[in-house]
């Protein structure tokens, strides 16, 4: 089987120029580029120029845009910059307090105005109640005493407290403290704090490598850490999701942090400090025994499927074992009839991440990867649904330790194919029954499906087809505005989109209620300020921004009636 070099792939030059001229993440070297995740700026094409981004904070507060600071916003003012088209990393912090703060990813789509507004009250608010809270419980609870000098009396305490103060993973053996350090930190104070404590009698605590934190990684578990949500085994407490690792980043005086919202990790400098936090892990005992409980599965290996109980996912065994692009890999997964199923689709990151177990290792082609369930891969790159950096591009995911990256959909050389599809159904989860959907909170009435792939509209032609529409017998469709639109935005509901073939193809993953299937950007009734413009929302993560009323690319028209 041909090996595969990390250069050797055609797209690694477009990957990099993403992520040029950025503080937050720097240009390095084509053979560094491989580590972890991309968090860029991602152009895309448009025919139009001088988008604007205007920025509102709640609270006084500094921000800095795409990693370059941008000066002080007055409480309730606003800031307004010339951008271009593309994503654009938005960050905010109170001048109040550094702990109050807000990373918003933004994708100015058109000309016009896109609108970020900061909320940072709320995030004080809490901060404010969690220290209130926690200056109470101090008083309520009795203070440990100064030293413990007596060495003898030391094993017995840790033996009640090691249900609070630390926590052993079965599956790996590695012992961690159960709550971070709750202090910003930049990397030399973590490093520090790990090298100096001295929890449950321990001496020899580190500070973790990225796979460390990606063996407690659980996205089935959900706990909150800050504002965020956060996916983490063993009850650990997180006030952020911001976690410094032992792993070097990008370029000399980083380090890799780690985000345990959604399993990303990324360069950083020392120095930086905001929100970064501390875990510390240490070697547990007994870790050369667990791998005598993963012989149970042996048995089940030469099953076509298996079912991961953590998520209720059914996923085929074996991947395809042949080189795939990613029309390949989608029409592959598309038309199996594995077990009778007909709804196999491609995995997005987060599946993928979900059968991810470093703990696990198995051969796949000349390298070892790491993956649940006995699945048998034959190379470590495996094509996602996931949409790419660019036009044209998916997430392909590595076996190895995690990573993924975007890539041509035309990328093929040892690149294969999962398939995965959902328990207790027949058909496929995005696919739902009936013309119309009536939303139970608002009353609502919403078509099933939007104007159809490859049918871009302008605004004035969005706004014709609904008056047009006569879905479910009704005469009185009309284009939504962008409250009721985001109304039905739900990011627990996932649901398969394909389209834009005529753009290049793209799937993925939207979340909206209902079912709704939607193939595209789309327009709302809610007009720009200049009357010239109309917002687009797209259902992947909600966000909207104003069009020129006559762009049509990928502009879609779903309808809605009631509630005026």
């Amino acid at each position: 089987m041909a090996t595969r070099s990390w250069l050797s792939k055609t797209g690694l030059g477009a990957a990099i120029a993403l992520v040029c001229g950025s503080v937050v993440l720097q240009c390095v070297p084509a053979a560094a580029q491989d580590q972890g995740p991309i968090l860029t700026p991602t152009p895309k094409p448009h025919t139009n120029s001088s988008p604007t981004l205007l920025v509102l904070c709640d609270l006084t507060c500094n921000w800095k845009l795409d990693g370059v600071a941008q000066g002080e916003i007055d409480g309730g003012a606003s800031a307004k910059v010339k951008v271009d088209l593309g994503q654009h990393l938005v960050v905010a912090v109170s001048v109040g307090n550094s702990k109050d703060t807000i990373e918003r990813m933004v994708e100015v789509k058109g000309v016009g105005q896109t609108l970020v507004n900061i909320k940072l009250g709320p995030i004080r608010d809490a901060r404010l109640q969690a220290e209130r809270n926690a200056t109470q419980q101090q008083r309520t609870t009795p203070q440990q005493s100064t030293p413990q000098q007596p060495s003898a009396p030391q094993p017995q305490p840790p033996a009640t407290q090691s249900d609070t103060s630390v926590w052993t993973d079965p599956s790996t053996g590695l012992m961690w403290t159960r709550h971070d350090n709750d202090a910003d930190a930049n990397w030399n104070e973590a490093n520090s704090y790990c090298q100096g404590l001295g929890l449950d009698g321990y001496s020899d605590w580190r500070l973790p490598t990225v796979q460390d934190l990606q063996g407690i990684l659980d996205l089935s578990q959900s706990s909150k850490c800050g504002t965020e949500t956060c996916h983490i085994k063993g009850n650990i407490q997180l006030t952020t999701k911001w976690i410094w690792t032992s792993t070097p980043g990008n370029g000399p005086g980083q380090a890799m942090y780690f985000r345990f919202s959604e399993g990303q990790y990324i360069s950083y400098p020392y120095s930086n400090k905001e929100l970064d936090r501390v875990l510390c892990v240490r070697p547990g005992s007994g870790q050369s025994v667990q791998v005598q409980p993963q012989q149970t599965e042996a048995p089940q290996s030469n099953a076509s499927v298996w079912v991961d109980p953590g998520t209720n996912l059914m996923w085929t065994r074996q991947d395809n074992d042949a080189d795939a692009n990613w029309n390949e890999a989608n029409s592959y997964c598309q038309g199996l009839g594995l077990e009778g199923f007909s709804d196999w689709r491609l995995p997005t990151v987060q599946d993928l991440q979900g059968i991810l177990d470093l703990s696990q290792s198995s051969q796949c082609g000349t390298e070892t990867c790491h993956i649940k369930g006995n699945i048998k891969l034959t190379t470590k790159w495996i094509w996602t649904s996931t949409p790419g950096s660019g036009p044209g591009q998916a997430m392909y995911f590595r076996f190895s330790e995690g990573q993924y990256l975007s890539y041509p959909y035309s990328d093929k050389q040892l690149d294969r194919v999962l398939c995965v599809r959902p328990v207790g159904s027949a058909t496929p989860q995005s696919v739902a029954s009936g013309a119309v959907w009536t939303d139970p909170a608002t009353g609502l009435t919403w078509q099933r499906s939007d104007s159809g792939d490859n049918n871009d509209l302008t605004w004035q032609q969005a706004v014709n087809y609904c008056r047009s529409n006569s879905s479910g017998g009704y005469s009185d469709w009309r284009l939504p505005t962008v409250d009721e639109l985001l109304g039905i935005y739900d990011n627990s509901q996932s649901v398969h989109y394909q389209c834009c073939s005529n753009h290049g193809g793209d799937s993925g993953t939207l979340h909206v209620k209902g079912g709704i299937q939607m193939t595209g950007e789309q327009w709302t009734s809610s007009e720009g300020d200049s009357g010239n413009g109309a917002y687009r929302i797209w259902m992947s993560d909600s966000s909207h921004s104003v069009w020129t009323k006559t762009e049509s690319f990928e502009g879609r028209g779903i309808c809605v009636r009631g509630g005026r």
